[in-house]
């Protein structure tokens, strides 16, 4: 009904958290109740990131580290230091990787870090902690083709499997039912077609062959016209060809024959045989345009950050950021040298780049902790 939260939560005022959090301060708040309220005494000791002072002996209150994996929270109305406290919090990380302390429950060096931002003087913020410490960050800025960029195509497996990764990431990243099954379908296809072009290929079609495979996808959806989109589909299915014959696929047909059904050898077969509803003999424009425009409008939406996707643009993986434990902070607002980045796609980029790093970590942390 108009209950606003899941039928699981209960909503409570804060003076009931506050009462669960420091039980001895009683339901009082406020912050003049707050700079004479005595911190627990357990949160006075080294036990993590030091967070403020508290209390008339302005006493030193500290996060326990061995509790951060779970998650911290700040909420506070505007200008109440959620963010000094956050960078403050990333400051200590980066002190921990340069010099470990070594005490039990700490971070160590072997700890990877990423903040995500939307405004360049947050990503400044950042930066200044890390060299302030000695510590080496890299800062990655959607709208600015001078940095990385992460590469959300760059995970194991198949073609298929690479494109079905990226969709999912695409269904996270637009609004609730944005993206069907049909064009959930559609949108697999070009862009297990699109991770086989090369830039023959494309060159063969009239491509430009510096595209990323969003683009080559875009263009196999009629982003450039419906004849451009059938000569990118002929090339490949050309190369298609000549690779299964390599490979030694008896069920293709002979050379100027009609061709029929057959079992796939290669990944660029396979991705040519995805493509047959849209380019097959009976598939017409018509049919091409009912299956298209939908995928092709959200395609359309992420290549406003074209550059991000360059093939040029030096590239890591969010394996990588982890693996080799890399301090990263992800821009995906105005970059630092002014170039703009609109909030819908931001959102969108930031949603992209969140399921991706969740997905590495899911693969690549598993028994981390325990180690």
């Amino acid at each position: 009904g108009d209950y606003p939260l899941a039928s699981t939560s209960f909503l409570v005022g804060p003076q009931v958290v506050v009462g669960v959090v420091a039980p001895h301060a009683g339901a009082s708040s406020g912050a003049a109740l707050t700079e004479r309220r005595a911190a627990p005494s357990g949160l006075l000791d080294r036990i993590g990131p030091a967070l403020g002072v508290a209390g008339e002996a302005a006493a030193m209150v500290h996060l326990p580290a061995e509790s951060a994996w779970g998650g911290v929270g700040l909420a506070g109305t505007p200008g109440s230091g959620k963010s000094s406290a956050l960078r403050g919090i990333w400051g200590w990380n980066c002190v921990e990787r340069v010099a470990p302390s070594g005490t039990p429950g700490f971070p160590g060096e072997r700890n990877a870090l990423v903040a995500f931002e939307s405004k360049p003087d947050g990503a400044a913020w950042y930066r200044r902690w890390s060299e302030g410490v000695g510590d080496e960050v890299s800062i990655i800025e959607v709208g600015d083709p001078s940095t990385w960029s992460i590469d959300l195509l760059g995970v194991p497996g198949t073609a298929e499997e690479r494109a079905r990764f990226f969709v999912n990431a695409m269904v996270y990243a637009f609004n609730d039912g944005a993206i069907q099954d049909r064009s959930f379908e559609t949108l697999t296809a070009v862009l297990t077609a699109a991770l086989c072009v090369t830039p023959s290929i494309a060159a063969a079609a009239g491509v430009s062959p510096d595209g990323s495979p969003l683009f080559f996808a875009h263009v196999l959806l009629g982003g450039l016209g419906d004849p451009m989109a059938v000569a990118l589909a002929e090339s490949l299915a050309s190369e298609a060809t000549r690779s299964e014959r390599e490979a030694g696929s008896r069920s293709l047909p002979a050379a100027g024959g009609t061709q029929g059904a057959f079992v796939p050898l290669t990944e660029i077969g396979m991705a040519d045989q995805k493509l047959m509803p849209m380019f097959g003999g009976r598939s017409t424009e018509a049919t091409r345009r009912s299956l298209c425009e939908a995928p092709r409008n959200k395609l359309g939406q992420l290549l406003g950050a074209e550059s991000w996707w360059s093939p040029a643009r030096v590239k890591v993986t969010w394996d990588q950021v982890l693996e080799h434990h890399l301090a990263v902070v992800v821009n995906t607002g105005v970059s630092t040298s002014g170039a703009v980045v609109d909030e819908r796609l931001s959102g969108q980029m930031s949603a992209l780049l969140m399921y991706g790093l969740r997905d590495a970590i899911q693969r690549r942390c598993s028994g981390w902790q325990e180690e």
